[in-house]
């Protein structure tokens, strides 16, 4: 499928180093529904992996401090990372495997229109 605008597209085309998930779909994970609204004003429903991450990716931490919220996430066992769908111990995930994790995450997240500018 191809989008024409005759604007710039709602989102961002390039990764803040303090990303933040729109304030509208954070708002809506955390009353715990199943669907959030991108910033093109569409709805879907995202991976529950996701539901635990979104609320903390508020514009006010960067990749370090959210990299050790996901170590803490994993280890208290609200998520789990499968690289290659192979089961890893949390004290075995290393920083570098989170820092890609991260990076795929960041890039879904804005590839779903779901990041916003920091204003």
């Amino acid at each position: 499928m191809i989008e024409a605008f005759t604007f710039p597209p709602p989102g961002v085309s390039k990764i803040s180093p303090f990303p933040k998930v729109s304030e509208l779909a954070r708002l809506q994970i955390q009353q715990g529904d199943d669907s959030v609204s991108n910033l093109r004003c569409q709805q879907f429903k995202l991976p529950s992996l996701f539901k635990t991450i979104l609320p903390v990716v508020d514009g006010t931490h960067n990749e370090a401090a959210l990299i050790m919220i996901l170590r803490e996430l994993i280890k208290q066992g609200q998520i789990t990372i499968q690289p290659e769908n192979k089961s890893v111990a949390p004290e075995a995930i290393t920083t570098e495997l989170l820092q890609v994790f991260w990076l795929q995450t960041l890039t879904y997240l804005a590839r779903m229109a779901l990041l916003s500018s920091i204003s």
